[in-house]
């Protein structure tokens, strides 16, 4: 029976308890069970590398009343790194720059307590609050290789004063060259001088040298100066040199043989008075013909008269004697006056003779006793010399 009267009164206390906690005010429950609540988010890169940055982000919700989030509350679990804290309002970025520590399952956690709600109540204030995993990977190493210039030529290898070479300088690089600010003022002339000309093809310089000047000989080359070039690393080219060309002595040969005249023909060499005779001018020269100027006026009839015709043929001049007049006999010929022709070092050619023809008898039988047609005969009649008719 007192059992029985126990379990009432236990009921009875718990349906006042009941009743009261209801009939409580609403916002006073509200109060009582708001706090300040953190969050973290997840690292800005999973995959960072050794000496890089990743970020965090923090957000506080609920009735916040203040923050002094510090980076002592920040902690590194596995790694190091440089801590810094940015943001306003209910919201933090945790910045972690120059990770050390390569390996996987790195992650951060912020202490509890790192804010307070208007009620006093502190964030998180049992646990800390831990990130999400990443892993830190080993970094690229410094490009410590410097670009590397080469000079190719030259071209020619060898020259005569005045004349021009050109050389490239090639530069190249195990990543890639950032820049390139080779001037003229970088190339050094060993031996000699020379106008300076660079241009640009690609990664490479072309480097034309004109009009150059110096004494006679080899060991004439060019020098690059170091620095010249740039990879993205900071590293700088080298210096280098050139292979030599030679500059030569420039043997200017004098043309002191004049061009060769000769007469070929006569074609035919025997002719009756009035045919036609043709000869051949024939001019060659050690170097070349550089003008033939044979007229009328410097062919010379030699026992005989005609009339002269020239025909050009190449460096030959075809002459045509017609209506061929003279004596009876040989010894008729043709001569051609000296200077007909010139080369190119100004050296005139000679005069010439040419070989004979001569003038035979035209001896053709002529009939002594004219055929004239008797009355009533035709135009063409011709006596019978058996009949006489």
């Amino acid at each position: 029976m007192k059992k029985i009267n126990l379990m009432k009164k236990v009921i009875s206390i718990l349906c006042v308890l009941t009743i009261t906690i209801m009939t409580l005010p609403v916002g006073n429950y509200v109060s009582a069970l708001t706090g300040v609540y953190l969050g973290i988010s997840a690292p800005s890169n999973y995959n960072p590398k050794s000496g890089d940055t990743i970020n965090f982000t923090l957000t506080y919700t609920g009735d916040v009343g203040n923050i002094w989030l510090g980076t002592g509350s920040v902690v590194l679990n596995g790694f190091t790194a440089n801590k810094s804290i940015s943001g306003s309002g209910n919201s933090r970025t945790v910045t972690l720059s120059n990770l050390q520590g390569v390996g996987s399952g790195k992650s951060v956690s912020i202490t509890g307590g790192t804010a307070i709600s208007s009620s006093g109540e502190l964030s998180n204030s049992a646990n800390s609050v831990v990130s999400g995993t990443f892993t830190i990977n080993p970094a690229t190493p410094a490009d410590t290789t410097k670009p590397v210039l080469v000079i190719t030529g030259p071209n020619p290898n060898s020259i005569y004063l005045g004349q021009t070479v050109t050389y490239v300088a090639k530069y190249t690089d195990n990543v890639g060259i950032a820049n390139n600010w080779l001037g003229s003022g970088s190339i050094i002339l060993n031996g000699f001088t020379a106008n300076k000309s660079i241009a640009v093809s690609g990664n490479d310089r072309i480097i034309t040298l004109t009009n150059i000047q110096g004494s006679i000989g080899g060991s004439k080359s060019i020098s690059i100066t170091g620095g010249t070039a740039m990879d993205a690393a900071g590293n700088l080219a080298n210096a280098a040199n050139s292979s030599p060309f030679t500059i030569v002595q420039n043997v200017v040969v004098t043309d002191s043989i004049p061009p060769v005249l000769v007469i070929t023909g006569p074609n035919p060499n025997s002719i009756y008075a009035g045919q036609t005779v043709t000869y051949t001018a024939v001019y060659t020269d050690d170097i070349g013909i550089a003008n033939i100027w044979l007229n009328s006026g410097s062919i010379i009839l030699n026992g005989f008269t005609a009339n002269i015709r020239i025909a050009v043929s190449g460096n030959n001049r075809i002459i045509t004697l017609t209506n061929v007049q003279g004596s009876i006999g040989g010894s008729k010929t043709i001569s051609i006056t000296g200077g007909t022709a010139i080369d190119a070092a100004g050296n005139l050619c000679n005069a010439a003779t040419s070989l004979p023809f001569q003038i035979v008898q035209n001896t053709t039988p002529v009939d002594p006793k004219p055929q004239v047609p008797p009355v009533n005969r035709p135009a063409d009649w011709i006596e019978n010399p058996n009949t006489g008719n």
